[in-house]
């Protein structure tokens, strides 16, 4: 569900073949860095993303990377994940599968474990989830809702705009939209800025978990050059 907003324009979602690169940290050390490749083709997409450890992290990984794929469609309401995996070295595998007549979900975990569950029409996987945005038609939400599915379960986020903000990347200062997750009970934090002169992809993720550590994605790169 989408709460528009009337005030900011509309922006041209993303066509052809863009790749990403951010740098991700835990409370302040550098883990990893992560590519995404966004390739749009007509009506349809595909979304990789690999994520590979860097200093110690990548001594102790011994050269594991973590991939996640998203395939599927564009449609009236963005897009319409058909199939997501995650993988992990050699034995951890995720995946969803996507039936959208039915409007289910099959998830099937790391354990090989099966389950079906109902999903609403804007429900999105782990990996498309954050470029949501930028192939929705009309101007960016004030509000919205959405299921997200990872291949364990399927969780309900809400977020809202907080407002413009220019972030820190690699390329410079960029404009942005800023998106905050709307917390209930012991939620905790999500935010997500977006690039108002980068066609609304990305340029900075953060997280924390439970136990306090805070999470970062920030771009570093982009290429070609959106705008």
């Amino acid at each position: 569900m989408f709460v528009a907003v009337s005030t900011l324009a509309a922006a041209q979602p993303p066509t052809g073949t863009t790749t990403l690169v951010y740098e991700f940290s835990r409370s302040g050390l550098k883990l990893a860095e992560m590519t995404d490749t966004l390739k749009v083709d007509g009506s349809e997409y595909e979304l990789t993303s690999n994520a590979t450890g860097v200093g110690i992290v990548a001594l102790l990984a011994r050269g594991q990377s973590i991939r996640r794929e998203s395939r599927g469609a564009i449609g009236a309401t963005g897009l319409a994940p058909k199939s997501f995996t995650e993988q992990r070295g050699d034995n951890y595998r995720l995946s969803a599968e996507f039936d959208w007549p039915a409007r289910q979900v099959l998830l099937t975990n790391a354990q090989g474990e099966r389950s079906r569950e109902q999903v609403p029409p804007t429900a999105q996987d782990r990996l498309s989830f954050a470029y949501l945005i930028a192939f929705v038609r009309g101007a960016p939400p004030a509000e919205f809702q959405v299921a997200v599915a990872d291949g364990r379960h399927v969780t309900q986020y809400a977020f809202r705009l907080v407002g413009t903000e220019t972030v820190s990347t690699g390329l410079g200062e960029l404009k942005a939209l800023h998106y905050t997750k709307i917390l209930t009970g012991d939620d905790t934090a999500f935010d997500i800025w977006l690039g108002v002169d980068n066609q609304l992809l990305p340029i900075r993720v953060t997280y924390a978990d439970k136990g306090g550590a805070r999470f970062e994605q920030y771009l570093r790169a982009i290429n070609p050059a959106r705008s």
